[in-house]
This record gives C-alpha cells, structure tokens and sequence, in this order.
C-alpha cells in the first residue's frame, strides 16, 4: 500500500527511482517496529517503567498483526483491481486508524497507571510521530 502511494503521489519519483524507493520504504516498514521498540524498552528503564513499557509493545504488536491482516486484501487490490487509487485511499485510512489506536491505548494505558503527562508527551514526539511526520513530508514535497 505504501508503495502504491508513492506511485500515486510521487509517479516522477517512482519512474526514475524505482527500485531504490521500494527498497527504502521496505527498511523504513523493517526498521521502524524495531526502533519504536528499542526505544520503548529505552524510556521504560529509563523512567523504571519496564512493565509498562513491555504492555505497550504487546500491544504495537497486536495492533501491528491486526493491521497486517487487514492490509493484505487491500493491498491486493492496489494491485490487481481497476480501481487502484480507492484502494490506496483506503489502505491510508486503515494505517490512520490503526495508529490512533495506537495512541488512544498508550493514552488509556498511561492513565491508568497515572504516568506523568509529560513522559507521554515526549514519547509521542519523538517515537510516533517525527517517523510519520518525515513520511508525509516526502510524499507531499514537489
């Protein structure tokens, strides 16, 4: 799906660099998990948070599995149906909703186990939202 909206949004870059943005965006899909999770185990030693820390990636990873598997039809049809860009626009939705989730279940997680507002805040600008940030600001530079 990812590269499907490359394809959409940056056509001139896909057609010079074709290869080379497919293989990035598979170490960005590979490396981003990895990072998010070294650095929640990071900040959960840090703050001595570790069991915290643990239930949050539980949960990135269950969230991550669900959205898989409802990325794969859709990216099915990126491929092989005549209505590629719906199925881009929907696949975008589904990667939204999945990552407000996310969000929604580290703010009902921290809540709960009263963490500071400012350690949440300082998670969430540094882990999950500078990576999208970056993302969206390839896809729409001219």
């Amino acid at each position: 799906v990812l590269y499907k909206t490359f394809e959409h949004f940056r056509p001139e870059l896909i057609k010079a660099y074709g290869l080379i943005v497919f293989a990035s965006l598979i170490l960005f899909l590979i490396l981003l998990p990895v990072i998010n999770k070294i650095v929640n185990w990071f900040f959960g030693i840090l703050f001595f948070q570790e069991e915290l820390s643990s239930e949050y990636n539980r949960n990135i990873d269950f969230f991550n599995q669900t959205a898989g598997i409802i990325l794969f039809p859709i990216s099915v049809l990126c491929i092989y149906s005549t209505i590629p860009v719906v199925s881009v626009y929907i696949g975008l939705a589904v990667i939204i909703i999945v990552f407000l989730l996310r969000i929604v279940r580290l703010l009902k997680i921290n809540f709960n186990k009263q963490i500071n507002f400012f350690y949440m805040f300082l998670y969430l600008c540094t882990v999950e939202i500078i990576p999208i940030v970056y993302l969206v600001k390839e896809l729409t530079k001219p």
